[in-house]
């Protein structure tokens, strides 16, 4: 999986291994140790995942920003599948935005925060724009979610 996904997931595997742990301690009253077990992952259960929705209209957008900025098209559907296999739907309702814009995108940023988007999110989004064709894991990611989609159709 890519490195956003594995960051999210290392941080469930911590975060139920100290919910274990506070669960296991033998010095702590049976009701906190109880209780333990009912607390929420890490990451929600109830965040939307990209790949999950109908999103042909932001696909369409991301893709053509991408080759806009005369990266070749097969990348850019690498790309476009990528974003849309790992995000979750706000992120990628933001990468699709802002993929490709100007330097200057503090209004950008505001109209996004004014519509409900969280700092974390539009973070996140940049943060694979910038670095997603550099990583070396680029092509085994991409072929990943081709494959995701193939199975899916």
């Amino acid at each position: 999986m890519g490195r956003h996904l594995n960051i999210k997931a290392k941080l469930a595997v911590t975060a139920s291994a100290a919910l274990f742990a506070l669960g296991a301690s033998t010095n702590l009253p049976a009701q906190i140790r109880n209780h333990s077990a009912q607390l929420h992952p890490a990451i929600s259960l109830n965040t939307p995942l990209a790949r999950d929705a109908k999103t042909f209209e932001l696909d369409k957008n991301l893709n053509a920003q991408c080759r806009k900025m005369g990266t070749p098209s097969p990348i850019c559907l690498c790309v476009t599948h990528i974003m849309k296999y790992e995000l979750t739907l706000s992120e990628y309702q933001i990468a699709a935005r802002l993929y490709g814009q100007s330097e200057n995108r503090k209004p950008l940023y505001q109209t996004l925060k004014n519509e409900g988007f969280k700092t974390s999110e539009i973070n996140m989004a940049e943060d694979m724009e910038r670095s997603l064709t550099k990583e070396n894991d680029f092509d085994v990611r991409c072929e990943e979610a081709k494959a995701y989609y193939k199975n899916v159709d």
